[in-house]
C-alpha cells in the first residue's frame, strides 16, 4: 500500500522508534509499513493517524 508515513513523520521530527513506542508496536512493523512490505491493521492506521494529527488518507493512499 502506497504511504506517506515516513515524509509526514519526517516533517514532524519524529524518529520511527518514537512512532512506534506511541503506537504500541515494534519500530520494525514502522519501518515495513514505511517500505510498504507490510500493511497496517485498520486499528493500527487509526492509531498512526492520531497520533501523527492526519487522517489515514493523508498518510495512507
Amino acid at each position: 500500500m502506497k504511504n506517506n508515513l515516513k515524509a509526514i513523520r519526517e516533517d514532524l521530527n519524529m524518529s520511527g522508534y518514537e512512532l512506534a513506542k506511541k503506537a504500541n508496536v515494534k519500530s520494525s512493523m514502522i519501518y515495513m509499513i514505511e517500505n510498504e512490505k507490510r500493511n497496517p491493521s485498520l486499528l493500527l492506521a487509526r492509531k498512526i493517524s492520531k497520533i501523527l494529527n492526519k487522517s489515514i488518507e493523508e498518510i495512507f493512499l
